[in-house]
């Protein structure tokens, strides 16, 4: 045979005497002369006696002990049952190396292992009696070419012994692949093969020279064989069980797709329905006769709507098909970067007026004008994310926010909400195919942010979200930001679409203007108001921030012309933010904005660095005639506050759809102010108070509402000057009835 089990063994007894033990053995023994022979013995052997005949015939060998095939035997067992106990090899390696070793009395035993495709050998295991096991899980590599020596007998599967280490040519090669130390005089190498494969080398070393005995060469052959057996009948039932394992998720998944698949289409039908019930119904409406105009335009436009939004889930679907066959194509080429914000804020502002909720875009730092993408997607993308915002967003607003990374080499988009915000377990859901956090929902395919995550890594980037229960979301795309533009821009002008905008006064039209405001309730309205007369506005919601932004675009030439500056912000106040201005060379004119018309505060305004000089509530004509008196010169001198017993006729708004769904808004806060404020009296947190109370004064007349307005601000007097509790509790229950009142209509 060639050293492997399951060979056949001739002369084996199949009857044997009561209590014998059958040894057989059939191999092939190979001496360091380069000598061999083909070696085949049997025998029945009754433990306690001799052999029935001599166990070796033909080499001369020094007797064993008659006991050793028995020891050899029970150290194979111990080794088998240890390999269906453990999944750790190194415990029956351990058995097999002091079993052995110790049997048989040699001064060393070790495991080699053949790895990286046999090119290295790693010297794992090691046994001594001085010593006794010794594991090393990273053994240094050792390269396989050191066994050349050996090699072409270890492939056919057959043992090699040495002798004598000092009559041999093997010995220094031996010695090089760490095999024998110094003294060592004799040497058994046998090969372990897994599945067809030289896997493990088993070595045994001896100080004396020593004929190793055929009889104990084919026992530990057969032990080996057994080894051998037992990892490739450990690995096939692990790989049974792997099997059994990925079968049973591809069954799940299956589940999972049918599931999905099922929801797809519930979803689809509603969703195809609804838009073709209203195609239908129109359609009927308009084929009537005698209609008049006015309603053919309304059900047009309706129809027009419903077949557009028929469209896009279409789109959808194609889109999903494209990406799983891998036949979506992108088209990179420059585009203007503000044309395709732009184009997304004016397709969703609507949506998001139609809900009260403020949709603005925020330009952090300067942007390239162009950029090397593909326009279309990129456009797509950033409707699905603000649309999902505006659609699951009831109160706040939705801001969409550009930037690029420090080191320059990535354009960020956030979209944040105020939404309801996604538990981070549920979060990547939303990213899997016709995922929804509420599977019964019938609001879209599920597909749109799966999609826009595809063409995010189309377009060399990614898609991510960060949100908390509670605490609304943002979504990040991140896209290379590949440009040769040498133009910049630093904000993103309003839209020309919309109702058609009131006179402006001539050298507000074009005006870029920076809005420092905290309350954003103000900065919607003073930034309609702009957008009414013609200009384009930048906000900033503390002063810190108004600093960044008024420095930043005078340095890149395209500076604001003219700042509004609330006084009182959180971070950074408006009287240090206009210093810091000053300071650093800001040559446009500063208007103070402030809910106090005292002359101290006025002085203070102008000692800060003002120009001008408005108090909240600011009237709509005179930010107008202020804006356009301090654009006209800059150089001008500050001008008294009005007088606050005038009031100027209000700007003409009311009648206003837009600014109409702002007031609905503002008016929807107000149960919220009134428990925020009695809830800051009953817990005497006067600066809370005083907060709340300032906050409505110079806002609530901006809205349409004076006597709101009016109340705050005596409630606030009141709050100022340190009076009793009592009459700022009664101050405060007249502008609660105020507040009341404009909630009751």
């Amino acid at each position: 045979m060639r050293g492997r089990l399951g060979s056949s063994m001739p002369g084996y007894s199949t009857r044997l005497p009561s209590g014998a033990v059958p040894v057989g053995f059939n191999f092939t023994l190979h001496f360091a002369d380069g000598s061999c022979r083909i070696c085949a013995e049997s025998y029945d052997y009754l433990p306690g006696t001799s052999p029935d005949r001599p166990m070796w015939e033909g080499v001369n060998s020094p007797s064993e002990d008659a006991c050793v095939p028995i020891q050899l035997n029970e150290v194979s067992r111990q080794a088998a049952t240890s390999l269906l106990e453990n999944e750790d090899l190194t415990r029956s390696v351990a058995l097999i190396l002091s079993g052995v070793g110790r049997v048989l009395g040699v001064s060393r035993a070790m495991l080699c292992r053949y790895r990286n495709q046999g090119r290295t050998v790693l010297h794992t295991h090691e046994w001594s009696p001085e010593g006794g096991e010794i594991h090393r899980p990273e053994p240094r590599p050792q390269p396989s070419s050191r066994y050349a020596w050996a090699h072409d007998v270890l492939q056919r599967g057959e043992s090699l012994c040495v002798p004598d280490t000092d009559r041999s040519k093997h010995t220094v090669a031996a010695m090089g692949a760490g095999l024998l130390e110094a003294g060592e005089r004799s040497m058994l190498l046998l090969p372990v093969f897994i599945f067809d494969r030289l896997d493990n080398l088993f070595v045994f070393v001896d100080r004396e020279p020593r004929k190793w005995s055929p009889e104990v060469v084919s026992i530990l052959q057969l032990t080996i064989g057994a080894f051998a057996r037992g990892i490739e009948r450990r690995s096939a039932e692990r790989e049974c069980a792997q099997l059994a394992h990925d079968l049973e998720k591809s069954v799940q998944r299956e589940k999972l797709a049918n599931r999905y698949k099922s929801e797809f289409l519930a979803n689809m039908s509603h969703e195809l329905r609804t838009p073709m019930h209203a195609i239908v119904g129109y359609a009927e409406l308009l084929a009537r006769p005698n209609v008049d105009r006015r309603s053919q335009e309304t059900w047009v436009a309706n129809l027009k709507r419903s077949t557009e939004y028929l469209l896009t889930l279409i789109n959808d679907v194609l889109d999903l098909s494209k990406i799983e066959a891998g036949h979506m194509s992108l088209e990179s080429t420059p585009c203007s970067l503000v044309e395709v914000v732009a184009a997304v804020r004016d397709m969703l502002r609507g949506v998001a007026a139609e809900k009260m909720l403020s949709l603005e875009v925020e330009v952090q730092g300067e942007l390239p004008a162009e950029v090397e993408t593909d326009p279309v997607r990129l456009e797509q993308i950033l409707v699905n994310l603000v649309g999902n915002a505006v659609k699951y967003t009831e109160r706040g607003d939705v801001r969409l926010v550009l930037r690029t990374t420090e080191d320059g080499q990535w354009l960020i988009f956030d979209v944040v909400d105020t939404g309801p915000g996604i538990a981070p377990e549920d979060g990547q859901r939303l990213f899997r195919p016709f995922g929804q956090l509420n599977p019964g929902a019938t609001e879209g395919t599920g597909l749109g942010l799966l999609i826009s995550r595809h063409l995010a890594r189309l377009l060399g980037g990614e898609i991510s979200m960060t949100s908390e229960l509670g605490e609304g979301c943002t979504f990040t795309l991140e896209i290379p930001l590949v440009s040769n533009s040498a133009g910049t821009f630093t904000c993103i002008a309003p839209s020309s679409v919309g109702p058609t905008p009131c006179p402006p006064a001539g050298a507000i039209d074009g005006a870029h203007v920076l809005v420092a405001e905290d309350s954003s309730e103000n900065r919607e309205v003073m930034g309609f108001l702009l957008e009414e007369a013609g200009a384009t506005y930048q906000a900033a919601g503390n002063g810190a921030v108004a600093v960044d932004l008024a420095l930043s675009a005078q340095l890149s030439g395209k500076p604001f012309d003219i700042v509004l500056m609330d006084m009182s912000m959180p971070v950074l106040d408006g009287y240090e933010a206009t210093r810091r201005l000053i300071e650093r060379g800001f040559k446009a004119p500063i208007i103070a904005l402030t809910a106090f018309a005292m002359r101290g505060d006025r002085e203070r305004c102008l000692e800060a660095g003002c120009i001008d000089y408005l108090t909240k509530p600011v009237v709509p004509s005179q930010l107008l005639v202020c804006l356009e008196v301090n654009l006209n010169s800059a150089t001008d001198r500050a001008q008294e506050p009005p007088d606050s017993g005038k009031v100027d006729p209000p700007f003409p708004l009311a009648g206003n759809p837009r600014f109409q769904r702002l007031i609905e808004r503002y008016v929807g806060s107000f149960p919220d102010q009134i428990e925020g404020l009695h809830s800051a009296l009953a817990s005497r947190d006067l600066a809370r108070l005083k907060i709340r109370v300032h906050h409505l004064r110079g806002t609530a007349a901006n809205y349409g509402f004076p006597g709101v307005s009016e109340a705050a601000a005596t409630c606030e007097d009141a709050l100022r000057a340190g009076r009793p509790l009592g009459e700022v509790s009664a101050a405060l229950d007249g502008l609660v009835d105020c507040l009341n009142r404009a909630v009751a209509g």
